[in-house]
């Protein structure tokens, strides 16, 4: 009888918490979201990445996401991410250049990523720190004086708020990079930059400004890179950012394609 006793109240108090549900801060009394909502229900899908700027957004727990880059002279990126918990996503991600057009590929040690979610919707405040590639491209390659090529990968710290735009919720992202590999860029001189946010037109389109690679020092002021993102989101699965990033040093806009697609498991 005991036992009987023991469960209803179990039962009870699981139907009880159920029903207490808080508004996140700043919500502005729209109905109440799922702690495991990943793709901002009602409300367009939630953006991990601003082309290759990090958000301040996880994936979620039990969601694994894959992305492909098509960028500069036939080069390939590629990354695979999977939620462990709400605020917490680790994956890898790759860059080989040259793997269309002329020229043999040329690979790069694959990267570690991770993201971890400090702060979520503080009165629309969020915060997050990671490790990750510094993008794709030859604005994230380091040639050392032996000739060799490598990619820049490092901590990154991002912060930000969410508004209510055209039919969705859109970022306003700023945040820090801090190279750990290779080690010539392991100092405080190479530290940069980053920033981002969108607009959306709509729940399934969104527009886009980012910047990256910006230093502290003239030594890297050619790295600098702006870039205008056209995103298009049609269900929580599927994503296409095409990105025109502009490179100084030929004065034109050079386009990459991104593809991504994520899912539950």
């Amino acid at each position: 009888m005991r036992y009987r006793w023991f469960w209803i109240l179990v039962v009870m108090r699981a139907l009880a918490w159920g029903e207490f549900v808080i508004d996140e801060p700043g919500s502005g009394g729209k109905s109440p979201s799922s702690p495991r909502a990943v793709f901002g229900e009602g409300g367009g899908f939630g953006i991990d990445m601003l082309g290759t700027v990090n958000t301040f957004d996880t994936l979620g727990r039990g969601v694994f996401a894959g992305k492909v880059a098509l960028y500069e002279k036939g080069g390939f990126g590629f990354r695979f991410q999977v939620g462990i918990f709400d605020v917490l996503d680790i994956g890898i991600s790759e860059g080989i250049e040259n793997v269309i057009g002329v020229g043999n590929p040329e690979f790069f040690i694959p990267g570690a990523y991770a993201k971890l979610q400090i702060i979520k919707n503080l009165s629309r405040f969020h915060w997050a720190v990671g490790f990750d590639t510094f993008g794709y491209g030859r604005r994230s390659l380091v040639e050392s004086e032996s000739g060799t090529r490598d990619m820049l990968y490092g901590f990154y710290s991002v912060a930000g708020w969410k508004f209510w735009g055209l039919g969705s919720e859109d970022y306003v992202v700023l945040g820090l990079r801090v190279p750990l590999l290779p080690a010539s860029m392991r100092r405080w001189e190479a530290v940069s930059l980053m920033g981002g946010v969108s607009m959306h037109l709509g729940k399934y389109f969104f527009l886009s400004a980012t910047v990256e690679h910006v230093y502290f020092v003239q030594e890297y002021a050619q790295r600098l890179l702006p870039t205008l993102i056209v995103g298009f989101m049609p269900s929580e699965n599927f994503e296409l950012q095409v990105l025109f990033e502009y490179l100084s040093e030929v004065n034109a806009f050079h386009r990459s394609l991104i593809f991504g697609y994520r899912a539950r498991f």
